[in-house]
């Protein structure tokens, strides 16, 4: 008899986390391939979560291709309102809620668009900075690009 139930509760963890990395290969959208080849890609992790984060064509605008993967919080509530993003020079600029898939649990990707004169924003400056909302456990994790090997 005990054999069965840990017989079962290996096959239904096993299942469990198949699915789950199911869902993060069939879930994600990938970014628009015409920035592909200009994209800067990020990686961080903290708190058991790994954000993905790439500015999508460089020098043209402010488009952040964003993935979050883990296996503790539920990220379908993520709106990553409160994202900022900040330059040298230290201006900052928002963005809206990010345009994100709908569902995926433990998975989520989406693009964060911030406004504002881009132009201005990247004129004479060497470096960027993503912050992101707290997620989570995770507090806020600053991303740095630098603009001048992007643009």
């Amino acid at each position: 008899m005990n054999r069965r139930i840990v017989l079962v509760v290996a096959l239904s963890l096993g299942a469990l986390l198949a699915g789950c990395s199911a869902v993060a290969s069939s879930g994600a959208r990938s970014p628009d391939a015409s920035g592909s080849a200009g994209s800067a890609n990020q990686v961080e992790e903290a708190g058991g979560i790994t954000l993905t984060a790439t500015w999508e064509n460089p020098g043209q605008g402010l488009t952040f291709h964003i993935q979050l993967d883990n296996h503790a919080v539920d990220l379908d509530t993520v709106t990553l309102q409160g994202a900022s993003l900040r330059n040298e020079r230290g201006d900052t600029l928002s963005a809206p809620p990010w345009d994100a898939a709908a569902g995926g649990g433990h998975h989520r990707d989406g693009w964060l668009k911030f406004n504002g004169d881009a132009a201005a924003f990247l004129r004479g400056v060497s470096w960027i900075e993503l912050t992101l909302p707290p997620i989570g456990t995770v507090t806020e994790q600053p991303v740095r690009w630098t603009v001048g090997s992007a643009s």
